[in-house]
């Protein structure tokens, strides 16, 4: 197993079945893409540190994940987590520098091209390293009333299917069981 894409929704079980994985590796590194700008993704960040066993490293990164290339290359498994708050990220590097949230269709595709990039680069990354990709399946729930969300579903939609074409597995979580949807043996 090479690379490994686990999608699931909210609490479905997805970052713990990716440290079931990393379990039986001695030198882990864990990508953690999230930041913390509020009490309660504080309380979740605090939450994922605690259930990391000891010995693990971490890397905050979103993105230029190449300028951390030897950092991965001491890894014997590598879990990111997670992909769709990258992208997040990503999008509001964006939203930042405007004073105003309607994008032009040119300035989105500048973006969509941003992070598709961001996560080639990641993938280039990860090449040849055992690892399992975390992210939030959102295309499942309901329709965004926002333009942001629309957007953000559809960058994420491509995302999911431009990595899992990289991915030797792809796992679908629902209810903490892992469904298979891809393994190539």
């Amino acid at each position: 197993m090479s690379l490994h894409l686990i999608l699931g929704g909210v609490r479905s079980g997805k970052s713990s079945y990716a440290q079931r994985l990393a379990s039986v590796h001695r030198h882990v590194l864990y990508v953690a893409t999230a930041n913390a700008k509020d009490e309660g993704m504080e309380d979740r960040v605090r939450k994922h540190q605690a259930d990391r066993p000891e010995g693990w490293k971490t890397l905050e990164a979103y993105r230029d994940f190449s300028q951390h290339k030897e950092f991965f290359r001491e890894a014997d498994f590598v879990i990111v987590d997670c992909l769709t708050l990258m992208m997040s990220r990503l999008l509001f590097e964006k939203e930042e520098k405007v004073e105003h949230f309607e994008w032009p269709p040119e300035e989105v595709k500048k973006m969509e091209e941003i992070i598709y990039s961001q996560i080639e680069e990641l993938l280039d990354t990860l090449e040849g390293i055992p690892c399992a990709i975390v992210s939030n399946e959102v295309g499942l729930g309901v329709i965004p009333e926002s333009w942001l969300g629309n957007i953000f579903r559809d960058i994420s939609g491509r995302a999911h299917q431009m990595v899992a074409k990289r991915a030797s597995r792809v796992t679908l979580m629902v209810a903490g069981y892992p469904l298979k949807v891809k393994e190539e043996v």
